[in-house]
C-alpha cells in the first residue's frame, strides 16, 4: 500500500469534523486541527494527525474534556494560576490574553 495523500483544506474539515463530534466548539476544533495538521505538514507526524485515535481514546475515558473552558485563580496580587480542566491544550492558548487582561492590583 502506497502512501495517501489529502490535502491541506481536506484534512482540516476532517480533523475539525472528528472533534466538532466529540462536542468541541468548532473554533476550538479548528484551532485543534489546524496544529494537528501544521505537525504533518512540517515533517513532525508523531504530533500529527497520528494522535487523534489517541485523543479519541482520552475523550472516552474523561481523560480529555473537549468541552472545558480554562479556568484562572488568582493565588497573589499580581500572581495567577491557570488551569485547564482538562482541555485539549492546544486551543487553550486564549489562556494568555487572559492572563494579560487579568486585573493586577498593587498592595496597598
Amino acid at each position: 500500500m502506497g502512501d495517501v495523500r489529502v490535502g491541506h483544506e481536506e484534512l482540516i474539515r476532517f480533523v475539525t469534523a472528528v472533534f466538532s463530534a466529540t462536542g468541541m466548539t468548532t473554533s476550538d476544533a479548528e484551532t485543534f486541527a489546524e496544529v494537528l495538521v501544521w505537525a504533518n505538514e512540517r515533517g513532525i507526524d508523531s504530533h500529527g494527525v497520528v494522535r487523534i485515535p489517541g485523543y479519541l481514546k482520552e475523550i472516552d475515558q474523561g481523560k480529555f474534556n473537549p468541552r472545558a473552558q480554562p479556568l484562572l485563580r488568582q493565588l497573589l496580587p499580581a500572581d495567577v494560576m491557570p488551569n485547564g480542566s482538562r482541555n485539549a491544550d492546544t486551543p487553550r492558548s486564549s489562556f494568555w490574553p487572559a492572563c494579560r487582561s487579568w486585573p493586577i492590583t498593587a498592595p496597598k
